[in-house]
């Protein structure tokens, strides 16, 4: 591929490669509730024998989507363009100063000056951040272990415990209270027993409740940005040492660029 292409092809990629992040951004800002798209709720009800059904009690709403799920769609649809960014870099500092990049024993390779700039540009870049910290995350007083459901089976999808729910209300009973006067009252016309009231709990039916998540936990969400901050630090000691390099002259001086201004001549 010719520069001139790859650097149009670019060029067009890198606005779709902003409008995913901002997108992305905005999509795990507005998925941090119970509502989110990566959470799911099954609910079943069984109502008590002389009770009513509550079909509202019942139901099932799936996990959407999952975060692996995202990251993974946007590793794969920017993989061209980020490749083609450092490739730029490549072809414009072929033969200048290099140094390798490791990570945690991880080797990116041996990198250009002008490639690690890119990079560390890249991982600075603001909205890359902030999707990253806005990773939606499982809340963590509640315990998850990976789903068997077979509506999720193949996804990353964690779920809760079932939790018995059961529906109570209370019956108010009224009871006539003991008078101790009454054996001496004459007639009994008129009397007026005094009654009072007993609550009495009842369950009227058994609801079950499971709670479904495609989020990620605090600890990998925590280990992410662990790593990302890890590249940046490693990416400004690979420029440290790729910069420890003799300086190359270049015939362009200013007094030749002065000399030409002042004299329409190169001195």
């Amino acid at each position: 591929m010719k520069q001139h292409v790859l650097l149009a092809k670019t060029e067009h990629s890198g606005a779709q490669f902003r409008e995913l992040v901002k997108g992305y951004v905005k999509t795990f800002k507005d998925n941090q509730s119970n509502e989110s798209i990566f959470r799911g709720i099954r609910q079943t009800y069984q109502a008590k024998e002389g009770f009513l059904d509550e079909p509202s009690k019942r139901g099932f709403r799936p996990v959407r989507n999952t975060v692996p799920e995202y990251l993974e769609y946007l590793e794969k649809t920017s993989n061209e363009y980020v490749s083609n960014l450092f490739a730029l870099e490549a072809t414009n500092a072929s033969g200048t100063a290099t140094a390798r990049l490791v990570v945690d024993g991880e080797d990116f390779g041996e990198l250009t000056t002008l490639e690690l700039l890119r990079l560390k540009s890249f991982l600075d870049h603001q909205e890359l951040n902030t999707l990253y910290q806005s990773l939606p995350v499982r809340p963590d007083n509640q315990m998850w272990k990976e789903s068997d459901d077979e509506e999720f089976r193949g996804k990353p999808v964690w779920a809760t415990q079932l939790f018995e729910n059961p529906h109570r209300t209370t019956l108010k009973e009224p009871f006539i209270l003991k008078d101790p006067n009454i054996e001496f009252v004459k007639d009994g016309k008129g009397y007026q027993p005094q009654v009072q009231y007993r609550d009495t709990p009842i369950i009227m039916g058994e609801q079950q409740v499971q709670w479904f998540s495609g989020e990620i936990s605090h600890r990998e969400r925590a280990e992410i940005l662990e790593r990302l901050t890890k590249l940046k630090g490693a990416v400004k000691e690979a420029l440290a040492k790729a910069n420890e390099v003799e300086i190359v002259p270049s015939p362009l001086t200013g007094q030749k660029v002065f000399g030409y201004l002042r004299t329409g001549k190169v001195a």
